[in-house]
């Protein structure tokens, strides 16, 4: 099992903190979304196992699908139909930014640079849309559903989601039930 074989990598780079490369031709066909926090820059990929160029990668703020934003599921389709994925991961992380979301610093921080909160954010709460996080494993899981949920991507693609350790690099399954 993929997530299975990634695990047994990581368990590898944790204790010898030596950079592996993998050879194996199955790795080719795996997308991967993560958080655009810089602490996980030239991390997560090795963490898992995986050479640079080796996944499709998606970056964004809690490695999320929001429902005002296509540009995560229309990456996803296109990488399906055009590159043959197989596998996708949602990898959230432990310490994100987002699940210390400060709704009353960011209004101000936005009303200091000129932006009317309200008006920009129309009738959705600062933190709904940005898209802040309560538990980085049910935002792991509401991303796995809506990618699942995405009439364009086919119910063939097997999605999984792991989270990330920032302190030590080890990973860990996220429960989807």
């Amino acid at each position: 099992m993929l997530l299975d074989r990634i695990l047994e990598r990581n368990r590898n780079y944790v204790e010898s903190d030596a950079k592996q490369i993998p050879t194996s031709e199955d790795f080719k066909r795996i997308g991967l979304l993560y958080c655009m926090d810089p602490r996980l820059t030239g991390v997560v990929e090795p963490a898992m196992g995986f050479a640079p160029g080796e996944v499709v990668v998606l970056r964004n703020a809690g490695n999320q699908v929001l429902p005002e934003s296509r540009d995560v599921l229309r990456s996803i389709a296109m990488s399906v139909l055009h590159q043959g994925l197989t596998d996708f991961i949602v990898l959230g992380h432990t310490d994100c930014g987002m699940s210390k979301f400060d709704e009353t610093e960011t209004v101000q921080r936005l009303e200091q640079e000129g932006v009317d909160p309200e008006e920009a954010t129309g009738d959705k709460k600062i933190a709904e849309w940005f898209g802040a996080v309560d538990d980085i494993e049910e935002n792991v899981r509401k991303t796995i559903w809506a990618i699942r949920a995405c009439p364009l991507i086919s119910d063939k693609l097997n999605l999984h989601g792991m989270i990330i350790d920032t302190k030590t690099g080890a990973l860990r399954k996220v429960d989807m039930s």
